[in-house]
């Protein structure tokens, strides 16, 4: 995992811009690092497991059951990403 963004870097950029329509629903929050770990080559059976982990969480996500949120900070370090496909 990766150790968090430092405070000052994202001052500004917070708090989340979560919607969530359903009170009762699970809220989950993926950094980009996660997002991205799909298109990672599974060379390593931790990156296989960990693509597969996300890949389920979306897999819940368009099934109803979990609700993923986002935030200003992740659309910033999106955007940053040199790389558009990923």
């Amino acid at each position: 995992m990766r150790a968090a963004a430092e405070p000052e870097r994202w001052a500004g950029l917070l708090p989340s811009m979560r919607t969530c329509q359903n009170i009762n629903m699970t809220e989950v929050y993926l950094d980009l690092c996660a997002i991205q770990r799909p298109l990672d080559t599974p060379n390593q059976v931790r990156v296989a497991l960990e693509a597969e982990a996300v890949l389920g969480v979306l897999f819940l996500c368009d099934a109803g059951q979990i609700e993923l949120i986002s935030s200003e900070a992740l659309v910033y370090e999106t955007e940053q990403n040199p790389l558009p496909i990923r």
